[in-house]
């Protein structure tokens, strides 16, 4: 037990009230009568003595005031005291428990991070598998549909003669599903095939892309407009061939898909989260229906017959594909009205 708690209040109340008391015995022994009366030795020890003398009684006042106060200094220091070493005990268990709390967090990162790597080495894998998987089958499909063609020209060119109307019209049926074929081919070659790779990425100028793919593409076309919103200082960290084709899906999907009036469609920079970039392609074409949002990015999807519109139903697939792969997001907006509203979401080029 250490020397400081030792004395406890309760110890220095006795001691002075025993002070205070040989301190009243004096005062009265004193005060109380001459010093003839007062007597020697034990047996003359409290002869003379008067407890109720005025000096007596003021000099026990005194001690006694005095020994009040001294118990509650003493008590106040004594309780200070317990409290300051219990919150420094209480701040050493905090720090205990808070450096037990931080190497707890600490391995728990480290085993997400390791987990993470795993889940991503485990990804690619995947998707490799999955485009190499998607290559084989895509060639694989064309050997009978090369078959296919070469009996269907035999049949238009030798036979053609003996067939009836009946027969002709069947005869040309065969032929569109074989082209049919071939362009699904195309389009899964096509998308087993844009895979980024981080040695073509560079920060790009959005504005200047587009513009660059306007004047390629669809130069001289004057049955529609596109106007660029986008400032000179929107730039994005990306494959600039890769987004380029995204950008020429989108424009190509607004004149496939245009309403009765001329196409007009608006390219705008909108908000997005820190780091990125969103750009918005809205035109007054004839639009998504709600429900079909996040249908018309699956693979081979079509929203319309073949007979409407051509196409394999790939070109959103692959712009989803290419935009996630660079870290992105692509959506259509559900709730614009007067056409459709592709909103690409991508890195923010570094200032």
């Amino acid at each position: 037990m250490p020397k400081s708690e030792r004395f406890t209040p309760l110890a220095v109340l006795t001691v002075s009230l025993c002070l205070v008391g040989v301190a009243w015995h004096f005062a009265a022994l004193h005060f109380g009568g001459s010093p003839g009366e007062r007597g020697v030795g034990p047996s003359g020890f409290w002869r003379g003595t008067d407890y109720l003398a005025p000096g007596a009684i003021a000099i026990a006042l005194a001690g006694f005031t005095l020994t009040a106060v001294a118990y509650s200094l003493v008590k106040s220091l004594a309780s200070n005291y317990r409290r300051v070493r219990l919150s420094g005990d209480l701040k050493d268990s905090q720090i205990g428990f808070l450096s037990r709390g931080a190497e707890s967090l600490a391995r728990r990162e480290r085993c997400c991070h390791e987990q993470k790597a795993a889940t991503h080495l485990e990804l690619e894998r995947a998707n490799a598998s999955l485009v190499q998987l998607s290559s084989i089958a895509a060639h694989d499909l064309r050997a009978p549909l090369r078959r296919m063609d070469a009996f269907v020209g035999i049949l238009r060119e030798d036979y053609a003669e003996r067939l009836d109307s009946d027969g002709l019209d069947i005869l040309a049926r065969v032929e569109k599903a074989a082209a049919r074929m071939h362009l699904m081919v195309d389009a899964l070659l096509n998308y087993s095939a844009r895979r980024l790779s981080k040695e073509t990425m560079q920060i790009t100028g959005a504005r200047a892309l587009i513009d660059g793919v306007i004047r390629v593409r669809y130069a001289g076309d004057v049955a529609w407009t596109i106007e660029n919103r986008l400032g000179p200082s929107a730039s994005i960290n990306c494959d600039p061939a890769l987004i380029s084709h995204v950008f020429v899906q989108l424009l190509d999907n607004a004149i496939k898909f245009q309403g009765e009036q001329p196409l007009h469609m608006v390219v705008d920079e909108v908000e997005a989260d820190d780091g990125f970039i969103a750009i918005s392609f809205a035109d007054n074409g004839i639009g998504v229906e709600p429900e079909f949002a996040d249908k018309i990015f699956e693979i081979f999807a079509r929203l319309h017959n073949e007979d409407e519109y051509d196409g394999a139903g790939m070109g959103l697939s692959i712009c989803h594909r290419v935009v996630c792969d660079h870290g992105g997001t692509i959506l259509c907006d559900r709730s614009y009205q007067g056409g459709a509203r592709f909103i690409v979401t991508l890195p923010r080029g570094a200032a």
